[in-house]
């Protein structure tokens, strides 16, 4: 289907061809950016890895690949768009679900903030990945963090996001 990109009140928004004809919804439309991306994603697969240290906006990056159409996974928490099947699971079980979604999608991603820990012994299993590194400006992620978390402490979070920027850059 052919993409239209028409203004709407100063702002562009992308339609599909049946939805054009129809006059087109005037605004993001979910169900036509699901659509379109199915019929005309490259048919190379790939794997989709959402990183970045936390409060810095990867569920946010998670769950626009979901809108997207990519298959982020069948059990997701859905506040942070963290499939189940692979987060807080022994390294076998992540390899089995892994080898399970190369062998049942063509393109597929997952959003686990304690990737870093494992992410060397699982890249040999990985098809063609994709990271998605997400940086936050530091004040306002720590700000962010302080604020969901109040027992913790500024100190706690400068130390465990110096680890995650580590082992990602």
């Amino acid at each position: 289907p052919e993409v239209y990109f028409d203004e709407y009140e100063g702002e562009g928004f992308v339609c599909c061809e049946g939805c054009q004809e129809q006059g087109g919804h005037g605004y993001l439309e979910d169900e036509c950016i699901r659509k379109w991306n199915k019929e005309n994603m490259s048919k190379c697969k790939k794997t989709y890895i959402v990183i970045g240290c936390p409060r810095s906006g990867t569920s946010m990056v998670a769950g626009m690949l979901r809108i997207m159409g990519i298959y982020m996974g069948e059990h997701i928490k859905p506040d942070k768009h963290e499939d189940t099947d692979i987060l807080w699971q022994p390294l076998e079980k992540i390899k089995e679900t892994i080898n399970k979604r190369n062998k049942e999608q063509e393109t597929w991603g997952f959003k686990d903030p304690n990737s870093a820990k494992y992410l060397q012994r699982i890249m040999p299993l990985l098809i063609n990945p994709h990271f998605i590194y997400i940086q936050r400006n530091k004040e306002d992620a720590i700000q962010s963090d302080l604020n969901r978390n109040p027992k913790t402490t500024r100190e706690r979070i400068i130390q465990r996001n110096n680890a995650f920027e580590r082992i990602y850059n």
